[in-house]
């Protein structure tokens, strides 16, 4: 998914990340939009309180 030199995830979270492969179509949405929306809560808590 990265190569080397590119900035990625950690260990666990690219095994993670590999076994949504296997994952429907259906399935692999979903966990888009999970990601998604917790993406969308930390950049709001960060523009709210900073951190």
């Amino acid at each position: 998914m990265f190569a080397d030199h590119e900035r990625g995830p950690g260990e666990e979270l690219k095994l993670q990340m590999e076994a949504l492969l296997d994952f429907d179509e259906e399935d692999q949405k979903a966990a888009r939009i999970v990601l998604e929306g917790l993406i969308l809560r930390h950049n709001a808590k960060k523009t709210l309180w900073g951190n």
